[in-house]
């Protein structure tokens, strides 16, 4: 018991290489939207990449002290100051998929949604800008999290489209959705932390959804060549994200040099309460643990990769970490940080990449079936034979249709209402969320 934490194991050849890989590699400059993203809310009428940039070398500048053995606690970073924020309540952004917002037609919160249209005016512009760039590269260690106000800057850029198709303005109206999709579609193959993907998830989710509403209200969006080619092209695969992902998370644990780094906030909180500071430190391998959390990483980043039944019964049996006894004798602190730190079974839903790609074959679905006038008694039929590629990228089973509802829908183990795994085919088509269970006349 008293030697314990004393001797500590080898870096596994897998986790050596990484620890080098992390000190060493650098992310792409060109091209790269991690810049515009880390300085987009970058005080009134400056730059948001020469802000990101400037971020970005403050944080090379405490990485390298923090990699020298200096406390990351105890090294400054540049911290941007007078952030420009969003104005105004972005639940109330008019956009024709927030039905709730309507009465007989007319948004009941117009008004507030042109007023944040003009108040937010910088923010938009920067996100145009933003919607130019390429690729996404997060470095490893010293991301600067970027999300805040992204996703409301993107809904109000989705009411901006709206009002330009609305007032005749379709020629930018469709070039801004272009470079939209583009974006999104872009960055959701590049390489960043676990965070992140969840914001890109949101995003994708919203602007496919829009495009959805938007092909019944203005058909004519169906005539331009480089819409449907950004909507047919398919999202990109796991396989060539989640080994990235997966690198970036392990930098979770990789400042944790002793023990009380993981229990206390700083260095001074720790020297507050000396004995557990000391007990903490005492029972604390970093190899260990950091071999530990590489293999429990593995085992969640593998079972993301799969598909269909596989992946539902290893969903099923999915542990997310269980301590070994010689473990909890010789490194008790570092099982407890294992034990918080490795991924859970209910990450596995929020984290699962294939939805966005099942939301975009769901429009070319509705797509098809608008021009080629596919009937109701007909539409079964049509699912059913749909090209593989044209089907639940998850399962691989074909879409369903719900003629009561009118609506293509991929039936998975959620509640499809809610799932957002569905489309309307006509104007009529979707859900009364006001209506309620079981609906009364007049709900569907």
């Amino acid at each position: 018991m008293f030697v314990a934490g004393l001797i500590d194991e080898e870096l596994e050849p897998t986790v050596l290489e990484l620890v080098q890989r992390i000190r060493t590699e650098k992310i792409a400059e060109k091209n790269n939207a991690y810049f515009a993203l880390s300085g987009f809310a970058a005080p009134a009428g400056r730059d948001i990449v020469d802000v990101g940039l400037t971020a970005y070398e403050s944080d090379q500048r405490w990485l390298a002290l923090a990699l020298q053995g200096k406390h990351r606690n105890n090294v400054t970073r540049t911290e941007q100051q007078a952030a420009l924020k969003f104005k105004g309540d972005y639940q109330s952004i008019c956009t024709i998929r927030d039905v709730h917002l309507y009465h007989n037609g007319v948004c009941k919160t117009q008004a507030e949604t042109d007023l944040m249209l003009v108040e937010n005016r910088e923010l938009l512009n920067r996100y145009y800008r933003l919607i130019e760039y390429t690729i996404l590269e997060e470095p490893f260690l010293g991301t600067r999290w970027w999300q805040n106000d992204l996703l409301k800057v993107s809904r109000l850029a989705q009411a901006d489209i709206e009002q330009r198709l609305s007032s005749g303005d379709s020629a930018k109206a469709v070039e801004l959705l272009v470079k939209d999709l583009w974006f999104w579609s872009n960055v959701y193959g590049g390489k960043y932390h676990l965070i992140s993907q969840a914001i890109l998830q949101v995003g994708i989710g919203l602007r496919v959804g829009g495009i959805s509403e938007m092909l019944l209200r203005w058909p004519q969006l169906l005539d331009n060549a480089e819409l449907r080619t950004a909507i047919a092209r398919p999202f990109p695969e796991e396989s060539s994200i989640l080994g990235a992902q997966m690198d970036r998370e392990f930098t979770n644990l990789y400042f944790v040099n002793i023990g009380s780094d993981a229990l206390f906030g700083t260095p001074w909180q720790a020297d507050t309460s000396p004995f557990l500071k000391w007990f903490a430190d005492r029972f604390y391998r970093k190899n260990a643990t950091l071999n530990g959390y590489r293999a429990c990483l593995s085992d969640f980043y593998v079972l993301r990769a799969k598909r269909g039944e596989e992946r539902r019964a290893g969903v099923r049996s999915f542990s997310a970490y269980d301590p070994a006894v010689w473990g909890l004798i010789t490194n008790l602190t570092g099982e407890i940080v294992l034990m918080t730190a490795c991924p859970k079974a209910h990450w596995l839903d929020s984290t699962e990449f294939t939805r966005a790609e099942a939301r975009r074959v769901l429009v070319m679905l509705q797509i098809m079936a608008m021009e080629h006038k596919i009937s109701d008694a007909a539409m079964p039929g049509f699912l059913q034979n749909a090209s593989s590629d044209l089907r639940d990228p998850q399962t691989g089973k074909p879409a369903m249709w719900d003629a009561k509802h009118r609506i293509i829908y991929l039936a998975r183990d959620d509640n499809v209402q809610f799932s957002g795994l569905w489309v309307p085919v006509d104007k009529d088509g979707g859900f009364n969320y006001d209506c309620p269970d079981p609906p009364k006349s007049k709900c569907r």
